[in-house]
């Protein structure tokens, strides 16, 4: 993995205001970017955390690489996998650093040396509980690595996109995932995040074909487990 090298600072850091690093470090490969959260958010006084980032966006270019998923969605993600949490520590990981080969996690790294026109990174900050006040301090880091090696996975990288779906009843109902923009995509995993934890089986398949069935909730955390 790569090295953490300190970022531009964020502009416009306040409770209730959207953070902005217009311009993130260019010409490497960026394996993941850290988040360091310090302060308070409210009066109470309430240290500021992950769970006060309510939205974060990156974009590369013209594309989207993070579509506005919270700090507390990009935690339970990292719970997830595995790949340790803290309260005002939170990593967006683009290479895979539980793959089992190195090309295997290098492969989501975003390699900026291609000539991208911009990189940049937003965070809205939420209010606080304790009636207004706070002094919020953001920073960021970046892991970088050098360029990818030429070939098919250098213009590859992971993006974590949002979509979102609304059903009324109880019953059986089809979910269409964020593919992006672009037609043949590899859909690496589908994280889902629901209320009150009210699924019980995910059937998943591809051009009809049925590729895990009868998928029970209980029996898929308990596969989990067994990492």
């Amino acid at each position: 993995m790569g090295l953490p090298i300190k970022q531009p600072p964020f502009q416009n850091v306040g409770v209730g205001q959207t953070a902005i690093i217009p311009r993130l470090d260019m010409g490497d490969t960026c394996d993941a970017l850290i988040l360091k959260m310090s302060g308070t958010i409210d009066d109470a006084p309430t240290n500021f955390d992950y769970t006060d980032l309510d939205a974060i966006r990156l974009k590369l270019g013209g594309k989207t690489v993070v579509d506005g998923l919270s700090g507390a969605e990009i935690y339970t993600i990292n719970s997830f996998m595995d790949r340790g949490v803290s309260a005002t520590y939170l990593a967006i990981r683009f290479a895979d650093d539980v793959a089992r080969t190195i090309t295997g996690e290098n492969m989501g790294g975003i390699d900026t040396s291609v000539g991208y026109s911009s990189f940049s990174l937003e965070v809205d900050i939420g209010v606080g509980d304790g009636g207004g006040g706070g002094a919020p301090a953001l920073e960021c880091w970046m892991e970088k690595s050098r360029p990818k090696p030429e070939g098919a996975t250098k213009l590859l990288f992971r993006a974590y996109l949002r979509g979102t779906d609304y059903f009324g009843s109880a019953a059986v109902h089809n979910l269409t995932p964020p593919f992006g923009s672009q037609a043949g995509n590899i859909l690496a995993r589908c994280h889902i995040f629901t209320p009150n934890d009210r699924i019980s089986r995910i059937d998943v398949k591809k051009n009809g074909v049925e590729i895990q069935g009868d998928g029970e909730k209980a029996l898929m955390d308990f596969v989990q487990g067994l990492k």
